[in-house]
């Protein structure tokens, strides 16, 4: 019996070829920097959200800092990059830090683990 695919794996495997999955992680994180996103070179998007109280800055270099990481606000503030538009840093590491107490980030990664037949 064929396999079918639901109208989004249709969609994304039209889009960038082979098989994809999605993986979700929560971190928390502090005052000092920590690497909260993996590389992956397979990765075509990485989505990071703060869900916390307090600001978060994040960094593909170690360590992040808010003289130089990008500025997450709290409670929704987010990054979101494709292979598409930000070429290779959707499959970088990331490294976070709130300087103002501990807070919390969701990410979101998605990765192609099947090439093109």
């Amino acid at each position: 019996m064929p396999q079918h695919l639901s109208a989004l794996e249709q969609i994304i495997e039209s889009e960038y070829g082979g098989g994809f999955e999605s993986q979700t992680l929560s971190f928390s994180t502090g005052t000092a920097s920590l690497e909260v996103v993996p590389n992956n070179p397979n990765c075509v998007e990485t989505v990071i959200v703060n869900t916390g109280a307090y600001d978060i800055f994040v960094s593909p270099v170690s360590p992040a800092s808010a003289a130089s990481g990008i500025f997450l606000h709290a409670n929704g503030g987010s990054l979101a990059l494709t292979v598409r538009d930000d070429l290779t840093l959707a499959g970088h590491e990331w490294y976070a830090v709130s300087p103002d107490g501990a807070s919390s980030l969701f990410v979101v990664r998605v990765s192609r683990y099947q090439a093109p037949e």
